[in-house]
């Protein structure tokens, strides 16, 4: 065990609470190096530096962190933990390997679709979501904005462009379903309407949601904000609706 003197444990408590709020999103803890943003510290030969180990979620908002000591003295583990703010939630990733060793912080924007009324095949698409250099996981669930749940017949999640499904389902689940979107990837989430809705229009969202530790149901609070985390961007050019907005709605 790694014994430090007084002055370079006191330094990095300073600095979680001067210094752990205000970051902007960020897809990887371990790329942003949280620990070092949190811990860093003092000058010369006392100066504190970590490097960041280990991330995960262990709800929406709570990042677990591992830290390891670089300086004054390499080798060391030191356990940290990180609030999301600012509307952003906790977002697990793999980028490290198959094992769930990273998260960061980032907002998920809600995305529209619309079936039309007397659409011949009473199908309709949202807005495609494009994930940027990281695999991330979302809690996902697909619902009418303007009918019973029942309304939806079967649902999807697809790669854009292509038949690849995350999600193909009939009838279409009403909780939440934990997917992976891998990095550089648009998806759209699409759904069928039954024939007894077909006079009307038929409004649907697809909430995403953080799924916390791995999977943890999530329930929803409203919030809106003006701009997506770096982790996405929206493609309203794919949706069936011509006049709904995207709003950034965090469910946590």
């Amino acid at each position: 065990m790694k014994v430090f003197d007084s002055l370079s444990l006191l330094l990095p408590l300073a600095s979680l609470f001067t210094r752990a709020h205000g970051f902007e999103p960020f897809p990887s803890a371990k790329s942003f190096n949280l620990c070092a943003k949190l811990y860093n510290g003092g000058s010369g030969p006392g100066r504190v530096v970590f490097t960041t180990l280990q991330a995960q979620c262990t709800d929406t908002l709570t990042l677990s962190l591992s830290c390891w000591y670089a300086l004054p003295h390499a080798g060391g583990k030191k356990g940290g933990e990180f609030q999301c703010d600012g509307g952003r939630v906790c977002l697990p990733n793999n980028i490290g390997g198959k094992d769930v060793n990273d998260a960061g912080c980032g907002i998920l924007p809600q995305l529209h679709g619309e079936k039309v009324a007397f659409d011949a095949d009473s199908r309709a698409c949202s807005q495609g979501i494009t994930t940027k250099g990281y695999a991330v996981y979302v809690s996902s669930r697909i619902l009418p904005d303007n009918a019973p749940a029942n309304a939806i017949r079967d649902c999807a999640v697809y790669k854009q462009g292509t038949e690849v499904s995350l999600l193909n389902a009939m009838p279409c689940p009403t909780g939440y379903e934990t997917l992976k979107l891998e990095p550089w990837t648009t998806y759209q989430a699409c759904v069928g309407i039954w024939p007894r809705y077909r006079p009307a229009p038929v409004r649907f969202t697809w909430h995403l949601s953080a799924p916390g530790k791995m999977g943890t149901p999530a329930t929803r609070r409203g919030l809106h904000g003006e701009q997506f985390s770096d982790m996405f961007t929206v493609d309203n050019t794919t949706s069936t609706t011509t006049d709904a907005p995207v709003q950034i709605v965090i469910e946590d």
